[in-house]
């Protein structure tokens, strides 16, 4: 399980219009050769509409649920510390609600995120760590995901292009024990 600061990246639309809150994830792992993880998981990101980007009164916030499957490499460097490599992807669904809006706006895309995580076994079941990611959204955020044809002081070229955040946090492991063989 992890939790994330994210911080909008790319797209020009979507880093102006839009700033992270938070981003949690939970994935069951499953360790298939000593060094290779294979994970299925749900993340959920809750992200603010930057009012301040807008001439109108505009409240709302972004949401983004991923069912995802990851592939991770696990490094020790040390009988306490191991480092985490690892990449998630899924089929993200995403919905922006805002109040100049009477419906909310839907948008799914595929997604991928890198991921790089630093832990520390606190006994030998349990670990917490340092995590840091980058998602790539592969669809565009533009003005109708706020019920607009466009925004005023943005050209529509800055909605061109994948939306993408960076995402620093922490998480923590912990593992089954392994069954006897008696």
């Amino acid at each position: 399980m992890s939790f994330k600061l994210p911080k909008t990246i790319q797209n020009t639309t979507f880093k102006k219009t839009i700033y992270g809150v938070g981003d949690l994830d939970a994935q069951f792992n499953y360790k298939f050769i000593p060094n290779l993880e294979i994970s299925l998981g749900y993340k959920y990101g809750y992200y603010d509409v930057n009012s301040v980007a807008f001439q109108s009164n505009i409240d709302g916030q972004f949401e983004a649920h991923l069912p995802f499957i990851k592939l991770s490499w696990v490094n020790d460097i040390n009988d306490k510390v191991f480092i985490d490599f690892g990449v998630r992807s899924g089929y993200n669904f995403s919905t922006t609600k805002t109040t100049n809006c009477s419906t909310v706006y839907k948008q799914n895309a595929l997604r991928i995120e890198p991921e790089i995580g630093v832990s520390m076994l606190s006994t030998d079941l349990l670990s917490f760590g340092l995590v840091i990611s980058y998602n790539l959204w592969f669809a565009e955020f533009s003005p109708e995901h706020f019920c607009m044809t466009s925004i005023s002081g943005m050209n529509p070229s800055e909605s061109v292009g994948i939306y993408q955040t960076f995402c620093a946090g922490f998480s923590f492991k912990t593992y089954f024990p392994e069954r006897s063989r008696n």
